[in-house]
């Protein structure tokens, strides 16, 4: 099988990293510097972008993944996950439904969003960078930690 990059796809998916790192400003505040950017293409998720951060200051390390929809999978959506130093992980899916928060939105979904693709990032980063402050900045800043259950969907 022959998976397609689309001129596009890459386009929306630098819009993506560029606007991470210029407009985060819990991770600016935090001195996260962008330390690998990468791509990684697989038959089941089709092209995954994925922008890694890390802060010596918070002793954490954060992995913000961009799926554009593919051919086997229409979700376009971003992954994100946060790890300290000591190696644990935590997906910001499971700590914000550990919360309880945003349950009637699927905020992670670009197509919850409006506008063309370019737009929606905008929009997702903005929502995503309101999360880091006023939910987990804390955790973001280095000061805590969570301890959250992963969430399997039922592949257990």
């Amino acid at each position: 099988m022959t998976i397609e990059i689309k001129n596009e796809e890459v386009t929306n998916a630098m819009y993506a990293g560029t606007f991470l790192m210029s407009e985060l400003s819990s991770l600016v505040d935090n001195e996260y510097i962008c330390f690998d950017i990468n791509s990684e293409i697989s038959v089941s998720d089709g092209n995954v972008y994925r922008f890694k951060f890390e802060s010596d200051k918070a002793k954490r390390k954060i992995s913000i993944s961009y799926n554009p929809p593919s051919f086997e999978n229409d979700l376009h959506c971003f992954i994100i996950n946060i790890e300290s130093f000591e190696g644990e992980r935590i997906y910001l899916d499971d700590l914000i439904n550990e919360h309880n928060l945003f349950n009637d939105i699927d905020y992670l979904d670009l197509d919850t969003y409006v506008g063309n693709t370019q737009q929606k990032i905008k929009s997702f980063v903005i929502f995503l960078d309101k999360i880091f402050n006023e939910n987990f900045r804390d955790i973001i800043s280095g000061k805590s930690w969570e301890h959250v259950a992963f969430d399997w969907q039922g592949y257990k």
